[in-house]
């Protein structure tokens, strides 16, 4: 629905989703999409969307934020990156219409405050803004223009978000965990009971191959040697398997010829 005090302004209360679509003369036609909590939010978020196109106005050549972020995605290599490119939609209607040296502490702030509001954790947004962060250094540092001027002269500094909220560790008892155990289906017990005893990750359980598996008679076990692209750090990861995991491994033995875990011959995501 329409606001009643600013033409352009659209704002639903219901769904907190809203839009600028007014034209300015001398700019053109402003269009900016946003979500605010309240009417005097959405009202800021006009404000600050003419602003901004009237910087932006003013320096044509700069990239805005939405191709820088497109180029990120397309060109990133890293395992994670399906999470980084959840972390750059929700961005998106806040900053993606920005140009890229309008990116800072002051233009994010909003967003921030309207996470927490949401009662999202300061460490899940702390990962967002780093993010954001890699994509204006390598603006700054690595991407050039034909005229090898870079995207953006300086990355800025950002003050990354400490709520004060972060969950106290927690582990589970040796009762809690075989209760825990029970209540999974077999094939997910094997692969809880193999990742408590080894430290992997969940990934890495998941994709456990028999490719993998190293042979040491002297012992009368075997390691497993992960490849890089299957760890979180993309570095080798050497699993050492005491007599638990080392049970475990043998009662999947036979059972897939390519990955150890699975079920029903295939192997599972999660």
């Amino acid at each position: 629905m329409a606001s009643n005090k600013l033409p352009g302004l659209y704002w639903d209360k219901k769904t907190g989703k809203g839009a600028v679509d007014k034209r300015i003369e001398g700019i053109g036609r402003v269009r900016h999409r946003f979500t605010a909590c309240s009417q005097a939010e959405a009202e800021t978020q006009y404000h600050r969307a003419i602003a901004e196109a009237k910087v932006a106005a003013s320096s044509p050549n700069l990239r805005i934020f939405r191709e820088a972020a497109t180029k990120y995605l397309t060109e990133e290599t890293k395992s994670s990156i399906g999470r980084d490119a959840e972390c750059l939609a929700n961005l998106d209607p806040w900053i993606g219409h920005l140009h890229v040296n309008q990116v800072h502490q002051g233009t994010l702030q909003p967003y921030i405050d309207h996470r927490r509001q949401q009662g999202i954790k300061s460490s899940t947004v702390t990962r967002e803004l780093a993010v954001i962060r890699r994509i204006l250094t390598l603006a700054s540092r690595v991407w050039r223009d034909q005229d090898n001027q870079p995207w953006l002269p300086t990355a800025p500094l950002f003050r990354m978000p400490d709520w004060k909220d972060a969950a106290k560790p927690y582990p589970l008892s040796m009762d809690e965990q075989r209760r825990l155990f029970r209540e999974l289906p077999v094939h997910l017990e094997e692969m809880a009971l193999f990742a408590v005893n080894t430290g992997a990750r969940e990934h890495v359980v998941a994709e456990l191959r028999w490719e993998w598996e190293i042979k040491i008679p002297e012992l009368q076990s075997s390691v497993f040697l992960v490849p890089g692209e299957f760890t979180k750090n993309e570095t080798i990861c050497l699993l050492v398997l005491n007599s638990t995991a080392r049970r475990v491994i043998e009662d999947r033995r036979g059972k897939m010829d390519t990955h150890v875990f699975g079920f029903r011959g295939k192997p599972v995501g999660r």
